[in-house]
């Protein structure tokens, strides 16, 4: 087998969902250099979250991304949860923090959207997700941390980094090397099914979703 291939960069990002996608783009915005590697071949358009809150838009919004996502997706005011097949409560979003932030609602939008989105912002400052490339295993010492990684044509690489961030999801490497496990619970199944209506000021979404309980 060849040798491993060597490189060196400041930050490694291992996971490019939502919470990787942030941070190699703020690290590319503030001139970092850093790495995001997914091991996955293309990006899922599969959906494994379907909201995102107020105080995240703001986050976004300083990124320059909020209006657009917003435009992908449909403002939420109502939400009826589900468990065992039954509604647990009626809930009502829509006044909610209406002075403080300038998103008084829970946007609907499919996570595979919003990752299109952040992809699409972190391209424009030069950064892309490598894929697919695996973390395979990595060290840590005083000077930084060495990670293994396995390229899609089965070349190896090892990448010298000073940080690497660990940003994959339930079944981390990361967090299974560390011996840190995840709080991360099996999420619940969902199901909504929007529909429009208006308040006088703005469309809105009734979403309803189905939670199952384990034991």
């Amino acid at each position: 087998m060849d040798k491993p291939s060597k490189s060196e960069t400041d930050v490694l990002v291992v996971g490019a969902g939502p919470t990787g996608l942030v941070m190699a783009a703020e690290l590319a915005a503030r001139g970092v250099s850093g790495r995001i590697i997914d091991r996955a071949p293309v990006r899922s358009e599969r959906s494994r979250a379907l909201v995102v809150q107020a105080r995240s838009l703001e986050l976004l919004q300083k990124m320059g991304v909020a209006d657009e996502l917003v435009a992908r997706g449909r403002r939420t005011i109502k939400a009826t949860p589900f468990v065992e097949s039954r509604p647990a409560a009626n809930l009502e979003f829509g006044d909610i923090g209406v002075d403080d932030t300038p998103y008084p609602f829970l946007l609907f939008v499919s996570q595979a959207e919003t990752e299109r989105v952040l992809e699409k912002h972190l391209e424009s400052l030069g950064a892309k997700v490598e894929r697919p490339v695996e973390l395979l295993s990595f060290e840590g010492d005083a000077e930084g941390v060495s990670a293994r990684l396995r390229h899609g044509d089965g070349r190896q690489e090892t990448a010298r980094v000073r940080y690497l961030v660990g940003a994959d999801g339930a079944h981390s490497t990361v967090r299974h090397t560390l011996g840190s496990p995840s709080r991360e619970t099996p999420t619940p199944r969902t199901s909504c099914w929007p529909t429009q209506r208006s308040t006088g000021r703005e469309r809105t979404t009734d979403c309803t979703s189905s939670y199952r309980a384990r034991a």
